[in-house]
């Protein structure tokens, strides 16, 4: 059996890895997934606002922000989303408007509110759209949120598409704004 190697100690496995074990592993993460594309569509790529986090731990998720990895805590997931709209502001930029599920929008609020300075993320699939700073005790409110996003007019109509048949209910009223 080869050697397992855990930071500068190599160890060996008691018993041998089954392909039986792998496939159950697999399975268990691909159920893990919260996704309601039906089968024999790509999986959902997750849509949410996250907290980020200084380090990586096992609840953390890598993610891209411009040219380095951070690590976030995820708030909501694409499942959680019942409405999304884009609405064009000029040629090129864009605002993204969110609506939640009652149990999201309340992380939401809980996640934010009285938290000043903590860095909220948006992303989609493993890229960090937006990472901003809490520039107060108000976060988010209940109404929705909005993401804004200078030259983010092709990317905000490239999420809407990506999430078509993934979000939560109230999916029917998903709205692309074209000017």
């Amino acid at each position: 059996m080869p050697p397992i190697r855990y930071g500068r100690e190599t160890k060996r496995l008691a018993a041998p890895v089954t392909g039986a074990l792998i496939t159950a592993m697999l399975v268990v993460t691909s159920v893990a997934l919260p996704c309601t594309a039906e089968a024999g569509t790509s999986p959902c790529p997750w849509v949410g606002f996250a907290i980020v986090q200084p380090r990586a731990s096992s609840p953390n998720r890598a993610v891209k922000w411009v040219n380095a990895t951070i690590f976030v805590k995820a708030i909501t997931a694409t499942g959680d989303i019942t409405e999304i709209k884009v609405t064009p502001n000029g040629s090129d930029d864009a605002t993204l408007g969110l609506k939640f599920n009652p149990a999201a929008t309340k992380k939401l609020i809980a996640a934010t509110n009285r938290h000043a300075g903590r860095r909220i993320a948006f992303v989609f699939g493993d890229k960090v759209l937006l990472n901003i700073a809490i520039p107060g005790t108000h976060g988010f409110e209940d109404q929705g949120a909005e993401v804004s996003l200078r030259h983010g007019k092709a990317i905000l109509e490239e999420l809407t598409k990506a999430i078509q048949g993934c979000i939560g209910p109230g999916s029917a009223e998903q709205k692309s704004e074209a000017h």
